[in-house]
């Protein structure tokens, strides 16, 4: 027991020599264990090593399938001429140096235009790019080959060329030239001996560095080596023997084209174990000796250096700490900041724990503002990481939409099949025009909601993120909700323009009014006085010397009855729409009752069923109604027969529009619709009939604005509807889409009416 008694460095020497045997033992099984740990590191590097080598193929096939697809859009490649065509894909070489050639080929795999070369008769069907991408309508890979055109070992993959309806047109085939990864192999510092290489999926050997007589391109690798990697199936790494005949450690790892096919390429990077090995046993000697000295160090350290000086302050530092990590809560490490290296290392550990909690409590603070934010603003946010395909949506676009946030799988696909079939153009060409030409991205345009309507929506983003080839490889932005923006323009630009056209009407019809009642009484006066036995007539005829009756008869041969009463009947309908006009242009003066809205329609239909142009396709009778009628619906104040005039007129243009479209699958069918809120009714009339077009829609509520043929209408029925809905009532009146692609109209009346406040 008295061994421990005496100066503190006699008891560090004491615990230094006790602890030799066992740290000496230690540091050299430490560095037998090394000479394992070196394979098992050489492992583990290389895995790291070799999954750049695939991140950067990985960009390479995406940018490729993205380059291809954009191109098979273009008109020049979808209409297949050989000279536009030439031109696309030449631009595209000249664009991407990586691609050997670019080559159109129709189905039969014959050329229809090259980005370089010339067409010496040469023929792709026997190719599996152009197979699996016939097949498969996708972007599809190929395997090794030496390029009909370039004759240059190449890696090929194929795009099919698709109408919009989906329909196959042609192939794209485009070469790639391995040899990028012999600058990209040459800059890093690999072990010697270390080789890097690739191989198709049929183990045929496409790339190697450095290469050798032994292992020649378009051969295939070792059996042995290709047999594993299909066992295993995923990346890892295992030893085996290689061509050159050397044992390595070998990585490798196959790529795909999606996460579903199979490999289309594998590649590899092996280091040679036994002048890994080498390395280790020389290090392991190192070991022995830096041992040695560091036994030999810590004996004169021990005896130089007392307990005051060293062990007191160690251990304070040790426990402040530990107390730190325990706790997180800074504590004095009791330590004076003069006391040599511990006292600097003291204050250093004071400096960094301060760092550390105001580090920690700004990262909290700027967390909790980005959650604030994403969920207090109106904005969807849009993440779109376009090297792997995966976009983050935050939880405010998702309910924009009316999903659940994770309801929709995060991808750019997800996003483009959402965009209304109409925009899916417009939003491409402004993806490839501006986002990934790093440019501002602002675009309006819509997307479908869970519930089936269309949202309009305003994009804004910009690319964050490139790859070494300058293209986009992470894109960011909003999408904000602009549908009410849109309707309240839209409605305010239709009343604008209803309002400036009914001044107009009504000036032309008091213009017309007055000389079409100079016509219509002088024709009358025309028939008196030629067609009638009056005095005065018999009269004027004898003073000229004739007979009236002669005349009369000179008349009727002629036919002139006829074509006076033409006239007069043309007359006659002139002045019925010039009153309809005039009827129509000032404020209504008739009697406003509380109706009920259900048994308004209903009388409508009878009126219509009765009412209905017999030579039409559809009888109206033979028409489905479905009604869906809100419950407990309140009287509206209006004026019936007004109103009534509005119901039949809808009714009779939707039997009309239904008669046109013919279809022998669809049976023509009317959705009636009553609802209503605290001060509001709404009518809703849909129909599913051929629809209206944008600019349709647009002018429907304009006078003799008509789509029906020559003598079938005179353009003033929705014209009519609109000023009894608009100026009567005080209401609004809208043409839309429908669900069933035909046309719906929104009719909503105040309660208690307009006429009433």
């Amino acid at each position: 027991m008295n061994l421990f008694l005496g100066s503190i460095r006699k008891k560090l020497l004491i615990l230094v020599l006790m602890a030799v045997i066992p740290v000496f033992s230690v540091i050299i099984y430490s560095e037998i264990s090394k000479r394992s740990e070196a394979v098992t590191s050489a492992k583990e590097d290389v895995q790291i090593f070799l999954h750049s080598f695939s991140e950067v193929q990985n960009n390479i096939t995406g940018t490729t399938r993205t380059l291809l697809h954009t191109i098979a859009a273009l008109p020049e490649i979808q209409h297949g001429t050989p000279e536009a065509a030439r031109m696309v894909l030449s631009t595209l070489l000249k664009a991407n140096p990586i691609y050997t050639n670019a080559i159109l080929v129709d189905l039969n795999g014959k050329v229809i235009a090259m980005g370089k070369g010339k067409d010496k008769g040469f023929n792709f069907s026997d190719r599996k790019q152009f197979k699996d991408a016939v097949s498969s309508k996708r972007f599809s890979s190929g395997e090794f080959v030496i390029g009909k055109a370039t004759s240059k070992a190449i890696f090929p993959f194929g795009m099919p060329v698709l109408d919009s309806s989906g329909n196959l047109l042609s192939v794209i085939i485009i070469g790639i030239n391995l040899n990028h990864y012999q600058k990209i192999f040459h800059q890093e510092q690999f072990p010697k001996g270390t080789f890097f290489g690739a191989c198709d999926h049929n183990g045929m050997r496409i790339f190697r560095q450095p290469t050798t007589d032994k292992t020649p391109l378009g051969q295939p690798i070792k059996a042995q080596v290709f047999a594993t990697v299909l066992k295993i199936g995923k990346p890892d790494v295992f030893t085996a023997l290689t061509s050159d005949g050397l044992e390595r450690i070998i990585a490798f790892e196959p790529l795909k084209i999606s996460p579903e096919s199979k490999p289309y390429m594998y590649i590899f990077i092996g280091l040679d174990k036994q002048a890994l090995v080498s390395e280790a046993d020389a290090s392991l000697i190192q070991g022995i000796i830096a041992s040695v000295l560091s036994v030999i160090i810590a004996f004169t350290s021990a005896w130089l250096l007392g307990h005051k000086v060293l062990v007191e302050g160690i251990e304070r530092l040790n426990m402040a700490v530990k107390e730190f990590g325990a706790q997180g809560v800074k504590i004095p490490s009791g330590v004076s900041y003069n006391d040599g290296e511990i006292g600097q290392l003291a204050h250093s550990f004071d400096k960094m724990t301060d760092t550390l909690l105001s580090r920690e409590k700004e990262l909290s603070q700027s967390e909790e503002r980005l959650r604030t934010t994403l969920t207090a603003v109106n904005d969807g946010v849009w993440d779109w990481r376009v090297d792997v395909g995966a976009v983050y949506f935050s939880p405010r676009w998702y309910t924009m939409l009316g999903y659940e946030p994770g309801e929709l799988d995060a991808t750019e696909r997800t996003f483009i099949d959402l965009v209304h079939p109409k925009d899916v153009f417009k939003v491409n060409t402004a993806i490839e025009n501006d986002l990934f030409q790093g440019k501002d991205y602002s675009i309006e345009f819509r997307m479908r909601a869970k519930d089936g309507t269309w949202r309009w929506t305003h994009s804004r983003g910009k690319a964050v993120e490139y790859d070494n080839l300058g293209h986009p490889t992470r894109l960011i932005g909003t999408h904000t909700d602009i549908t009410k923006r849109r309707q309240v323009e839209e409605m305010v630009l239709q009343n604008e323009k209803m309002i400036t056209v009914g001044h107009m009407v009504s000036g032309v019809a008091h213009e017309i009014n007055n000389p079409l009642a100079g016509v219509l009484g002088n024709v009358q006066n025309i028939k008196r006085r030629a067609f009638t036995s009056h005095p005065a007539n018999l009269k004027a005829a004898e003073e000229c010397g004739v007979s009236l009756d002669k005349i009369q008869q000179y008349l009727e041969k002629r036919k002139i009855p006829s074509l006076v009463n033409s006239i007069y009947e043309s007359g006659e309908r002139a002045a019925t729409i010039v009153r309809n006009m005039l009827g129509f242009s000032r404020k209504s003066s008739h009697r406003y009752t509380y109706e009920s809205f259900p048994d308004l329609l209903e009388e409508s239909i009878e009126l219509v069923a009765n009412d209905f142009n017999p030579n039409s396709d559809y009888d109206f009778k033979k028409i489905k109604i479905e009604r869906h009628f809100a419950k407990d619906l309140q009287d509206v104040y209006c004026e019936r027969n007004e109103i009534q005039q509005v119901l039949v007129n809808l009714l009779k243009n939707s039997a009309d529009a239904m008669s046109e479209r013919k279809s022998e699958t669809e049976t023509p069918s009317l959705t009636l619709r009553l609802s209503q809120d605290e001060t509001t009714c709404t009518i809703e009339i849909e129909d599913n009939g051929p629809g209206m077009d944008r600019e349709t829609r647009d002018r429907i509520f304009e006078p003799f604005y008509t789509t029906k043929s020559p003598g079938k209408g005179t353009g003033l029925g929705l014209y009519v509807s609109y000023t009894i809905i608009k100026e009567q009532h005080g209401g609004s009146i809208e043409v839309t889409e429908s669900a069933k692609s035909g046309t719906r109209f929104i009719i909503k009346l105040p309660l208690q009416g307009h006429s009433a406040k």
